[in-house]
């Protein structure tokens, strides 16, 4: 790390915010979680209110008006035993989108309305009902501190498995127009 950014391969990469993040506080409200003031997209759109009601991710990783804006984590990505592992393929897709970006001559890219509400809709498609659990739970993180009503619950992960979050990765990459996602360049964007 730098005082601008981080180093890879002898090159500097220049960031504006750089989060390391650990810990299990992870169904509060998420600004309280995050302790940032201002974390901003497009048009000035605060992520706090993006996701008022609860996340809306694309694949897990990234969200609409947030462009080259990533996180790794639980919520709506697949969730695997090994933390280091999960991490890692969330790190490998992301990566490999970055390297479509620059291959298609784009500058950034961003996840489409379009694609996060589907990705969040095939998400909701397949949850199981942990309402009981959560309920009768004592007062944990599992369900914030006794909340009826959770729009950070805990295991809100990919619940077909990792297995198939994997497989579904996997033949999006192989898609040539990669749906749910756009190249910009800056000319598009200003």
């Amino acid at each position: 790390m730098t005082e601008k950014g981080f180093v890879a391969d002898g090159v500097e990469y220049e960031v504006d915010l750089m989060i390391f993040a650990s810990g299990f506080e992870v169904t509060s409200d998420l600004r309280r979680r995050w302790g940032i003031d201002t974390v901003e997209g497009r048009d000035g759109l605060s992520i706090y209110d993006h996701w008022a009601n609860g996340p809306s991710t694309f694949h897990g990783v990234t969200t609409n008006n947030f462009p080259a804006m990533f996180y790794m984590g639980y919520i709506q990505g697949a969730t695997n035993s090994s933390t280091t592992e999960q991490f890692g393929r969330q790190a490998e897709h992301l990566a490999f989108m970055i390297g479509e970006t620059v291959r298609r001559g784009a500058d950034t890219f961003c996840a489409t309305a379009e694609g996060v509400a589907g990705y969040v809709a095939h998400c909701r498609e397949n949850e199981v009902d942990m309402s009981e659990f959560q309920q009768g739970c004592t007062p944990s993180y599992f369900n914030n501190e006794g909340d009826k009503e959770l729009k950070w619950a805990l295991f809100k992960g990919y619940l077909p498995g990792w297995d198939a979050w994997r497989d579904m990765l996997a033949d999006w990459r192989t898609s040539p127009d990669l749906p749910g996602v756009a190249f910009e360049t800056r000319e598009m964007v200003n």
